[in-house]
């Protein structure tokens, strides 16, 4: 009985931790699948992370008794001041609204970019006279991540199905933090084992060659995870998108409903609330709805006016 209640409790730990609360009903159906392989995918990029921090700690001269520490700041804020004015561009209303706009596609180049960028770490490890090499690496991985975050929070918004935005992220959220502690503990564990079989005999060089071999068998694990995890998403037009509509249509009730969607109200849905929106803070429809005020506030004036008028007459009738 101890050890069944030890269980529940685990399970309904794990279950307030990674799902979200009303789970399946309150997510879209493919969730479940999406997250399996999403999960996957991160584990190995967290792995690959842990290789590629071994390349950044070379280059920035750890183990070299010939560099300082004010030669390593200094290229770390180089490489970061390049890699954020270059990410600028991938960041402009007209690009998000494009990985908004596209979610899919733009989800699954932003992980090839972000694995080519660390691939570009290791490079720069071993082939560290490569000026460009330095470089490239954290531009690329910055424009991916602008296109990560514009398509995940896009993502996110269509796993929400009963106003948990919050949740949904959170969850999310959590499970990449899962997925980031299995990976670099077994990250770690690659080193060492690196390390074990290979001893001393191997020249630091060769250790970084070797880690980079490690590196891209599991880019394509990362790579095919994220195929799988995008094939699993039916996302069909973004939520957000505003339709101009002339104000005198929206005033008199001249505005052309979008064709019914039964397998994707919620689409539809988003499109009824922005016309609504537009035609309540339209300045013209609010002319005219002061104007119907004051011709229904006259008319009530009139007709009480004439009911004051029966009464005196009928008054005036009974006294005679």
């Amino acid at each position: 009985e101890y050890g069944g209640n030890v269980t529940m409790g685990i399970k309904v730990l794990v279950r307030g931790l990674f799902v979200p609360a009303g789970y399946p009903h309150t997510v879209a159906p493919e969730y479940a699948h999406y997250q399996l392989w999403d999960t996957i995918q991160q584990t190995t990029y967290f792995i690959n992370t842990v290789i590629s921090s071994r390349a950044i700690m070379k280059f920035h001269g750890v183990g070299d008794p010939n560099a300082t520490a004010a030669e390593a700041a200094a290229l770390e804020l180089a490489r970061t001041l390049l890699a954020q004015s270059v990410s600028v561009l991938a960041r402009v209303p007209f690009m998000t609204r494009e990985y908004k706009t596209n979610a899919v596609p733009y989800r699954l180049l932003s992980e090839i970019l972000n694995a080519v960028g660390h691939f570009l770490e290791i490079m720069a490890a071993i082939f560290n006279h490569v000026v460009w090499l330095l470089y490239g690496g954290p531009m690329i991985m910055n424009i991916s991540g602008a296109m990560g975050g514009a398509t995940r929070a896009r993502i996110l918004q269509h796993f929400a199905k009963a106003g948990n935005n919050g949740d949904v992220s959170l969850k999310e959220s959590n499970q990449d933090k899962g997925g980031k502690i299995v990976g670099v503990i077994v990250g770690l564990s690659v080193l060492l084992l690196q390390a074990l079989v290979l001893g001393s005999d191997q020249s630091e060089d060769e250790a970084m060659l070797t880690g980079s071999y490690v590196f891209i068998g599991l880019s394509m694990l990362h790579v095919a995870g994220n195929i799988l995890a995008v094939k699993q998403l039916h996302i069909t037009a973004p939520q957000g998108i505003q339709v101009l509509i002339p104000c005198e249509q929206q005033c008199e009730g001249e505005v052309e409903h979008p064709e019914e969607d039964h397998e994707h109200p919620e689409a539809e849905l988003e499109t009824l609330r922005g016309q609504q929106i537009r035609q309540e803070n339209s300045p013209h429809c609010e002319e005219e709805r002061q104007d119907k005020i004051e011709e229904v506030q006259c008319h009530d004036q009139a007709e009480q006016g004439e009911g004051e008028g029966e009464d005196e007459g009928e008054g005036e009738h009974q006294g005679f």
